[in-house]
C-alpha cells in the first residue's frame, strides 16, 4: 500500500464509510491493519490523513467533524504501534466530493478518509 504510492496522491480507504454525524470508525479494520503495518515496516515514511464529509449540515461543522474523522483513523493506527509523530491530519469537510450529494449513496461515498504520503 505504502510503497505503491506516490507522494501526494490521495488513497482513499474504502472499507470506511462513515455515518452521517459520526466520526466512529465503521465497518472492518483489515485495510486500516494494513496500513499500520506498513507504518511500522516503513520508519521514514510519514502519511497525512485526510477526513471528508457530505454536504449535509454546515460547513463549520462538517470541517470539524471531517477532522474528527482523520483524528479517529490516527488514533487506531497509533493504537497499533504507528508512530504519532508520522502522521498529520486535516479536516476537508465537504469541499472535494468525489461523488454527487443529491443521494444518500452519493452522501456516504463522501464520508469517507484518505491518506497520502507527505514528501
Amino acid at each position: 500500500m505504502l510503497t505503491e504510492e506516490e507522494p501526494g496522491v490521495p488513497y482513499e480507504l474504502h472499507s470506511l464509510e462513515f455515518a452521517t454525524s459520526s466520526s466512529t470508525l465503521p465497518g472492518e479494520y483489515d485495510e486500516l491493519d494494513q496500513l499500520a503495518r506498513e507504518l511500522k515496516d516503513n520508519p521514514g515514511i510519514r502519511i497525512k490523513i485526510d477526513g471528508h464529509t457530505d454536504n449535509v449540515g454546515g460547513e463549520e461543522g462538517n470541517k470539524e467533524l471531517s477532522l474528527q474523522r482523520a483524528e479517529t483513523v490516527k488514533a487506531y493506527l497509533v493504537k497499533q504501534g504507528g508512530s504519532p509523530s508520522r502522521i498529520t491530519c486535516e479536516g476537508i469537510g465537504s469541499r472535494k466530493p468525489i461523488a454527487e450529494n443529491d443521494t444518500e449513496h452519493g452522501r456516504s461515498i463522501n464520508r469517507r478518509v484518505e491518506f497520502s504520503i507527505e514528501e
